[in-house]
């Protein structure tokens, strides 16, 4: 399979063949038709540094795409499933605001600029019938922010009666 591999600040983006992902215990393996580009994955390029032990990251936090595979806790019905991927990790318990090991798909962890990615099925939902798998791509990181801004943020729901 194909991945883009971030390297280091500085360094420019490699395209590179490598094994393909293995799905375990709750894991799916997704065939991606599309990732967005975002601007965490520019901002990421740009700004970041990785271990000097590091092969690097695969880029790329929002994808969706089709379930080729499912590991031995996940559900066999999955496979040919359309999905989009939610690339907010371990969010924790309070919603307004993450916890300390909230992460985004991308970057510490690999992320959607490949043929494939691995991911907890609990981050996997059917795409809407719809939207095409290009329109589906560019909804989770962005529509997260969004929401965020107008309602955590905002609080455009909380008006406060005069």
């Amino acid at each position: 399979m194909r991945a883009v591999f971030f390297k280091g600040h500085g360094q420019p983006l490699a395209i590179q063949k490598i094994k393909k992902f293995k799905p375990v215990k709750d894991q799916v393996l997704i065939r991606l038709h599309n990732a967005a580009l975002n601007h965490r994955d520019i901002w990421t390029w740009r700004e970041l540094n990785l271990p000097a032990s590091s092969e690097g990251i695969i880029l790329g936090s929002d994808g969706c795409g089709v379930i080729e595979d499912v590991g031995e806790d996940a559900d066999s019905l999955m496979i040919g499933m359309e999905v989009i991927i939610n690339p907010s990790l371990d969010w924790g318990n309070n919603s307004v605001v993450q916890g300390n090991s909230f992460r985004i798909l991308g970057f510490p962890d690999h992320g959607t600029f490949s043929d494939y990615v691995v991911i907890s099925k609990k981050y996997v939902f059917e795409k809407p019938e719809h939207l095409n798998f290009a329109e589906s791509s560019a909804v989770p990181l962005s529509g997260l922010t969004a929401y965020r801004a107008l309602f955590s943020k905002a609080r455009l729901l909380q008006r406060k009666k005069f």
